[in-house]
C-alpha cells in the first residue's frame, strides 16, 4: 500500500489553529513520512474529509505525530479524527502509463544481477594452437565436435543445444585472442558464431593486425555458448601462436538505452570503483558492431567470488535490442 492510516479520540475540543496528536502506525516513524504530502484527515463529527496543508498540518516527531487543524468549525471533546498518512511513492490506484503528464517519462527501476563470473582464462578455448593448426592462405576452423583434441584446451564445457553442440560460457561474456608472433604477427580475421544468453544466434569477426610480437583482440559482444572458432589468413600465418578464451566484460540480459541510465554499480553490496558500461546497439547489427543489450566491465577483475550488480532506471525486461548478427 502506498499509505497508512492513524487515529485519535479527541480528548478536548479542537478549535481552528489548535493542535491534537496521534501515534505512528505499527511499524513506522517519522523517517517514513519525509517529504510527503498526499495526507488527508477526516473527523467524524463534521462527516468531512480536509486536505493537507490548507485545512491542516503534520508535525513528525520522536514518537507521535502533532496534527495542527486549521478548519473553522471546532472538533468536538469525543469526536473522533482519523488521518490517511502518504507514504514516498506511487499511489496504488494510479495508472502511471496514462498519467500523461507533458515532460514526464515513466519508468521501472530494475536491478541486474551480474553473479559472481569466474576468472577470466585466457586459452579456455584455443591453446597454444601455432604451425598447421594456424592457417596458410586458408581457414582453420575448431568446434566442441572435437574438444580437447589439440589445440581445443578441454577446459570449457560441451553442452548439446538443438542437436548441436557448443561450448557453454558460465555467463555471457566477451572472448579474447592474444596472438604472439617471434617477430611480425602475420595478420589473420577469427569469426566466432554462438548464442546469446537467450538462444539467438550471434557472430563477431576480429581482425588480427599484423606486425608487432603480440595482438590482443576482444568482442565487443557477451556470448554465452560457442559453435565454432573459424581462423582465416591471406597469407601464412603458421609462425603466429594463437589463444582463445574468456574476458571478463559482462552482457547485459536488458538492453541499456545510454550510460545515464545506471543509477549504481555494486560489488558485494558496496559500491566499487567504477567500472566501464557500454550502452547497447541501436543500430542494424554487423560483424563488427558492439553488444545489442549492452556490456559492463567491473574495474575489479572477475574471480568467481565476487558478486556485481547494476541499478539500472527505465529498464524494460521485453527490450532485448535489436536483432543479433547470425554471421
Amino acid at each position: 500500500m502506498s499509505f497508512k492510516t492513524a487515529e485519535a479520540n479527541i480528548a478536548s475540543a479542537v478549535a481552528s489553529a489548535g493542535t491534537f496528536t496521534v501515534g505512528y502506525p505499527a511499524g513506522t516513524n517519522a523517517g517514513n513520512y519525509e517529504n510527503t504530502r498526499n495526507h488527508s484527515l477526516w473527523v467524524d463529527g463534521h462527516q468531512k474529509l480536509y486536505a493537507y496543508p490548507a485545512d491542516f498540518t503534520l508535525a513528525f516527531g520522536t514518537s507521535n505525530i502533532t496534527v495542527t487543524y486549521n478548519g473553522s468549525t471546532t472538533i468536538a471533546a469525543g469526536d473522533r479524527a482519523r488521518i490517511q498518512l502518504d507514504l514516498m511513492g506511487v499511489d496504488d490506484e494510479l495508472d502511471l502509463h496514462n498519467a500523461n503528464i507533458e515532460g514526464v517519462s515513466i519508468g521501472a527501476v530494475a536491478m541486474i544481477d551480474l553473479g559472481a563470473p569466474d576468472v577470466l582464462d585466457a586459452d579456455f578455448l584455443v591453446k597454444a594452437a601455432t604451425s598447421t593448426e594456424l592457417p596458410d592462405t586458408e581457414t582453420v576452423t575448431y568446434t566442441p565436435d572435437t574438444d580437447g583434441t589439440t589445440p581445443t584446451d578441454g577446459a570449457a564445457p560441451v553442452v548439446v543445444r538443438s542437436s548441436v553442440n557448443y561450448w557453454e560460457l558460465d555467463v555471457a561474456r566477451n572472448l579474447v585472442s592474444t596472438v604472439t608472433h617471434g617477430s611480425s604477427v602475420v595478420a589473420m580475421t577469427i569469426k566466432i558464431i554462438g548464442q546469446d544468453v537467450f538462444g539467438a544466434t550471434m557472430s563477431e569477426t576480429l581482425t588480427v593486425a599484423a606486425t608487432g610480437t603480440s595482438q590482443v583482440d576482444a568482442t565487443l559482444k557477451a556470448f554465452k555458448w560457442v559453435r565454432s572458432i573459424a581462423i582465416t589468413a591471406a597469407a601464412d600465418a603458421e609462425a603466429n601462436t594463437l589463444n582463445f578464451g574468456t574476458g571478463d566484460v559482462l552482457g547485459l540480459p536488458i538492453r541499456l538505452p545510454d550510460l545515464g541510465y545506471v543509477l549504481k554499480e555494486m560489488e558485494d553490496g558496496a559500491a566499487p570503483t567504477a567500472g566501464t558500461v557500454v550502452a547497447g546497439v541501436d543500430t542494424v547489427a554487423t560483424a563488427t558492431t558492439g553488444d545489442v543489450r549492452g556490456t559492463y566491465d567491473p574495474n575489479s577483475a572477475t574471480d568467481g567470488a565476487l558478486a556485481f550488480k547494476l541499478l539500472v532506471w527505465g529498464a524494460d525486461p521485453t527490450d532485448k535490442g535489436v536483432a543479433q548478427f547470425a554471421g
